[in-house]
């Protein structure tokens, strides 16, 4: 934050620690500075744009401008002012160096985790929008469902439901579920291309952007059949053996 009288008293008397950080300095080394301590300041843009943003009291943005000297290191900075209170100026700095190195690392980190998920044998891993409708598809969700990325991309994930429960309405329930609460786990039975069944576990989770306002949901299937199957198998021979004691006593309380 600085006092713009003018340019031998537009002093420095405020600033954070990340401004000191982002160019090189201290805070110690920038507070109380003036713009005649930064003379090739007055090469740049600086000068002109803090008078009109002084004037007008509207933000002006400066875009990138090249500088350094004995209390800023050499860089490239995007600056931006904007009038506070009380006639003083706000400058916000940001070092395009550090931004650009910062959505590099993020970009490839987002590289490696869509190929750690495109790359997932075991399990469906995809994306729908907020209507339903699916945007990616992964290798696991290809082998599990038996649909090509290039075939499936745009259609409703209504599909993979049994149609007994497309006509209850299952799949819009999931979603506003997911919608409503963050999350949705469901277990049932699933299609695949060839017309067969599995039994699946199910979790759908809402995406949502900073705002909180929907963007989509992420859903994860894994194919639960074996386990279903052992479950019924226990289940059926509880019922047959429930059903032999009753006999059994039936006969001895003749």
């Amino acid at each position: 934050m600085i006092n713009p009288q003018d340019v031998k008293t537009c002093r420095i008397i405020d600033l954070n620690l990340a401004a000191a950080e982002i160019t090189g300095s201290t805070v110690e080394g920038l507070l109380g500075k003036t713009l005649a301590d930064f003379p090739k300041l007055l090469e740049t843009p600086f000068l002109d744009q803090w008078l009109m943003a002084f004037r007008s009291k509207e933000a002006r943005d400066l875009g990138e401008i090249t500088y350094g000297d004995e209390h800023v290191h050499q860089g490239t900075y995007s600056v931006r002012l904007f009038p506070l209170r009380e006639n003083y100026l706000g400058v916000l700095i940001e070092n395009v160096a550090y931004r650009q190195r910062a959505e590099e690392a993020l970009r490839v980190s987002g590289e490696r985790f869509r190929q750690l998920i495109e790359g997932v044998q075991e399990y469906a891993i995809f994306e729908l929008n907020s209507l339903g409708y699916i945007v990616s598809w992964n290798a696991g969700a290809e082998r599990l469902k038996g649909y090509r990325t290039e075939e499936i991309i745009g259609k409703h994930f209504s599909q993979f439901y049994a149609p007994e429960d497309v006509q209850s309405g299952r799949p819009e329930s999931n979603l506003r579920q997911a919608v409503q609460k963050g999350e949705c786990e469901d277990e049932g039975w699933r299609m695949r291309k060839d017309g067969s069944r599995f039994w699946a576990n199910v979790v759908i989770t809402a995406l949502r952007n900073a705002d909180g306002s929907l963007q989509g949901f992420a859903k994860v299937t894994r194919d639960m059949t074996e386990r279903h199957g052992k479950e019924e198998t226990l289940a059926r021979a509880k019922e047959l053996l429930e059903l032999r004691f009753e006999q059994r006593a039936a006969v001895l309380a003749k």
